[in-house]
């Protein structure tokens, strides 16, 4: 996993629960980065991952969603903006972000259940 989200700085990695586990960066801005470029996943599993505030016991986080890139094929013309795009892909889960630099549209999306 290291190797594969490339710190600049470095990370340390600990196994704190089954299937659980703290990555703690030496850098604000690498964390950022890596919290910025979901998914990831490894070993065909995806990787859920949330900045915890240093109050928060880890062992009763919920990851209960993931956001991944949905990308529009063949949209017509008239709906290749961001009102369009954002009403098709609003069936799909909550909106992120929308990349209009494609032709088609790219949606970032999140999935699964959201609770407040």
């Amino acid at each position: 996993m290291r190797k594969a989200m490339n710190p600049s700085r470095g990370l340390t990695a600990n196994e704190i629960g089954k299937n659980l586990f703290s990555f703690q960066f030496k850098s604000a801005t690498d964390m950022l980065s890596i919290l910025n470029h979901e998914p990831w996943h490894f070993d065909k599993n995806v990787i859920l991952l949330k900045e915890l505030d240093s109050r928060e016991q880890p062992s009763t986080v919920v990851f209960s969603a993931a956001t991944f890139w949905v990308r529009l094929y063949d949209l017509p013309m008239a709906a290749r903006n961001s009102t369009s795009i954002e009403k098709i892909g609003g069936c799909i889960g909550d909106m992120v972000e929308i990349d209009l630099a494609s032709l088609d549209g790219v949606v970032r999306r999140s999935f699964g259940s959201h609770a407040p």
